[in-house]
């Protein structure tokens, strides 16, 4: 019988170096782990960051959040349309941060010691990467919504 993973800080760490993605550390200490690379992507280039927690509450927290490094303050509204939009129809939040940077994020609690798989996070990650980049080519493409980059500060 083939003894599955448990979700423990040290399993995801070999999960996100296995995984096809350039991800390099933050930060890492005992009680969490924060993981965070450069995406380029035809549209513009993003950050991606993942967190893990132990024991909030008996629970693993996990986080994953993709936000992009162009702004979108000259047209907020009908952005912000658009990802209403979004939100309703898909999984994921996805949210306008008050310097105009369009993050999606994925939040999930596991009980302490799930089992865990290294495919169902390969899956989970994949599928917060595809659902962003859709988002984003959305937001890029629509012609209400397309705005040109603000310098960053």
């Amino acid at each position: 019988m083939v003894e599955i993973p448990l979700m423990t800080l040290e399993n995801m760490a070999k999960y996100i170096e296995m995984s096809e993605f350039q991800l390099d550390f933050d930060e890492f200490s005992s009680s969490s782990l924060i993981r965070q690379m450069n995406w380029h992507l035809e549209m513009g280039n993003a950050v991606v960051r993942i967190e893990i927690s132990e024991k909030v509450k008996n629970s693993n927290f996990l986080a994953i959040t993709c936000t992009t490094q162009k702004r979108y303050l000259s047209r907020q509204t009908e952005v912000l349309d658009l990802l209403n939009h979004l939100n309703v129809g898909f999984e994921f939040s996805r949210t306008l941060s008050p310097r105009g940077e369009f993050s999606l994020q994925y939040y999930g609690f596991y009980p302490v010691l799930a089992k865990w798989p290294q495919e169902t996070f390969d899956t989970l990650l994949s599928n917060v990467l595809l659902s962003f980049e859709e988002s984003y080519r959305a937001l890029e493409e629509h012609p209400a919504y397309a705005s040109s980059p603000v310098p960053q500060v």
